[in-house]
């Protein structure tokens, strides 16, 4: 599959080549999730910003997670997956890498929901089932009539589910037939400590759903796993390296702007502060619980 440095690269020739001197980067400040904002990601700019920004840790990170989970599941030879919140498909990616790693003759039944079509997903490798379904993912939960995936993957979308859909959610996991004898849910969570544990308490309500249907957690233990060190992702993994001339690009965005190209300055005070924000490259954001249960 394509490697993330040259990922990155294509998607920084696509972004630069939409900004010229007379365009304004005013709604790119838009890609800031201050007090709970959620960008809008139907904005093909903004997708393409977010990508550069955190693609390269999301990565990383997602790699880990499913190297943990291949571990658990004794390396096998198929994995049906659910992504809730699957963006550019980034965890299939990240899948497939931990799968070529550890040298596995493995196939991969992926099943992505958004209510976003993202632009830029990753390309299905040969032999694999590779599915997509737009809309929001609490419908997958209320439509669905059996579950019948190994694994369900929230690639740091729990966030966004909020009390009536977690209700949903959890409704719908403790009434309708589960059809494997094992399950792994993996959450990608936030890394400020209030959201954290606001997100742990969602993987709790989880915990109780699947419990109430007959399972029980393998290792139960309320924990999640974090990098005590904040290093460069490349001290862990040299194969991940950062287009250089994209992130010089990205760390110097309000410069790019046409307001800037024609008065030497931005027109707005916080220009330099959500515009120039660095890619994320870095593990110190680097959240996750793995859940691994078992019908009683």
């Amino acid at each position: 599959m394509i490697s993330m440095s040259e990922y990155l690269e294509n998607i920084y020739v696509d972004f630069a080549s939409d900004i010229n001197e007379q365009t304004k980067l005013c709604q790119l400040k838009g890609l800031n999730f201050a007090a709970g904002c959620l960008p809008d990601y139907n904005n093909l700019q903004i997708q393409r910003l977010y990508l550069l920004r955190y693609s390269f840790a999301y990565g990383f990170e997602y790699s880990g997670i499913y190297s943990e989970v291949l571990a658990r599941l004794h390396n096998p030879q198929k994995v049906c997956v659910v992504s809730i919140g699957c963006g550019n498909f980034l965890d299939y990616w990240s899948l497939v890498q931990s799968i070529e790693k550890k040298n596995l003759e493995c196939e991969v039944r992926y099943v992505g929901i958004d209510e976003i079509d993202w632009n830029y997903k990753f390309d299905k490798r040969d032999g694999d089932e590779l599915y997509f379904k737009k809309g929001n993912a609490i419908n997958f939960f209320e439509e669905n009539k059996e579950f019948i995936s190994d694994i369900y993957f929230f690639p740091k979308s729990i966030s966004e589910f909020d009390a009536k859909e977690m209700n949903v959610m959890v409704n719908n996991l403790q009434n309708k037939p589960i059809l494997r004898d094992k399950l792994i849910f993996c959450f990608s969570i936030r890394a400020n400590e209030g959201s954290r544990e606001r997100d742990m308490e969602k993987t709790e309500q989880i915990i109780g759903a699947l419990k109430r249907n007959g399972f029980h957690l393998i290792n139960p233990t309320y924990g999640y796993t974090f990098y005590r060190e904040n290093k460069g992702i490349i001290a862990y993994d040299n194969s991940y390296v950062y287009p250089q001339e994209a992130y010089d690009y990205i760390v110097s965005l309000n410069e790019k702007c046409g307001s800037y190209i024609k008065n030497g300055a931005n027109c707005g005070e916080d220009c330099i502060q959500y515009l120039n924000r660095k890619p994320t490259t870095k593990t110190g954001n680097i959240y996750y619980r793995i859940i691994e249960l078992e019908r009683n």
